[in-house]
């Protein structure tokens, strides 16, 4: 049977802090710790406040049980258009084929992405975060 497990992590008001390393740093370091703990990530999505006071990360976890399978976890800030009327194109597809072929080479694959929307002409992102197996000496 799977159990789901949900956390709301705090994140920068201030949108260009967003992308910082930090808080990518931040969020791996949670995912991992999960990980640990026999979860797996599900799902991450990003909610913003419209006046701009509290902006969070939605974050699903899945247990399968006595699935002992470990994974480490890495997540990318990709910028995006700033313009609504035109949010992707063909160039941006080819940006996210590349990136997500160049994980999949070193062994990643694609666990769950998410768009932040900057408002106020500030950069959008896509915050991509991709998982592998550890190897059996990593798992301890």
């Amino acid at each position: 049977m799977i159990t789901y497990k949900n956390e709301i992590v705090e994140m920068p008001i201030t949108f260009t802090s967003l992308i910082n390393e930090k808080k990518l740093s931040e969020l791996n370091e949670l995912f991992n710790q999960r990980i640990d703990e026999g979860w797996e990530l599900e799902a991450h999505t990003y909610l913003s406040s419209q006046s701009g006071s509290t902006n969070v990360m939605f974050i699903t976890f899945k247990t399968a049980g006595e699935a002992k399978s470990k994974f480490e976890y890495k997540t990318e800030a990709v910028g995006m258009p700033t313009k609504w009327t035109r949010i992707i194109d063909e160039k941006e597809l080819t940006l996210f084929d590349e990136l997500f072929s160049e994980y999949m080479t070193e062994g990643w694959k694609l666990a769950t992405h998410t768009f932040l929307s900057a408002g106020g002409g500030q950069p959008n992102v896509m915050l991509v975060t991709f998982n592998k197996a550890k190897h059996e000496e990593e798992q301890g």
